[in-house]
């Protein structure tokens, strides 16, 4: 059964405050009527490097398929995960640069400057974590991981619209702010039901109509 809304989870340990987010971002989902489905990718049986770069395609494996299959289904991508050296921790980074692939997330066409989106239909939410708080990831970083997630990848192949909630100084929050922090993913969560998009096309489908 195809969900409406696909969570991922970039966490390597599945006991993790990325995995409750994503359970507490669910529940509400659900609870306004929407088919939703995690995949952590701590979880996963698949080889995250690259080994040859782009100029050979590692085959896919199963667990991979299931999942570029499972995004061609779905409305609308939660990705879940901390961020870590400014940018996503590399279970997360792996899964982005064996699946995201050309033909599948994008596409050149010859003598075309900019590549055809091959993603679109869906929507999408980056919720992260992180340690730092607030304006000295403004100050410091320029927000880097996050710009460079929704433009640099999920903006990239098509994905649109994309929002963002970020949680911050997660490691000195006790229970009541950890609270106050999840209502944030509830209204996050609550709000994306409504932009959800009607439809989910296949990029298959989307090449055939673009």
């Amino acid at each position: 059964m195809s969900a409406d809304i696909l969570i991922i989870t970039g966490h390597p340990n599945r006991e993790s405050l990325s995995s409750h987010i994503a359970d507490v971002y669910k529940t509400t989902a659900t609870s306004m009527g929407a088919k939703v489905k995690t995949i952590h990718l701590s979880e996963l049986d698949f080889d995250p490097v690259l080994h040859k770069g782009y100029n050979e395609i590692q085959p896919l494996e199963p667990d991979l398929l299931r999942v570029q299959q499972e995004i061609e289904n779905a409305r609308h991508v939660v990705w879940v995960y901390p961020m870590w050296w400014v940018g996503a921790p590399a279970v997360l980074k792996g899964f982005i640069e064996r699946v995201f692939l050309p033909g599948w997330a994008f596409k050149y066409d010859e003598n075309a400057a900019i590549p055809r989106k091959l993603l679109k239909g869906r929507s999408s939410r980056i919720i992260m974590t992180m340690d730092s708080p607030n304006w000295w990831y403004a100050l410091a970083y320029r927000r880097a991981a996050t710009h460079s997630f929704k433009y640099g990848i999920l903006k990239f192949s098509g994905f649109n619209p994309v929002k963002t909630t970020t949680l911050y100084g997660i490691k000195e929050m006790n229970s009541a702010q950890l609270g106050k922090a999840l209502e944030k993913v509830k209204k996050a969560a609550t709000y994306d039901m409504k932009m959800v998009p009607a439809r989910s096309a296949s990029p298959r489908e989307l090449t055939a109509t673009l």
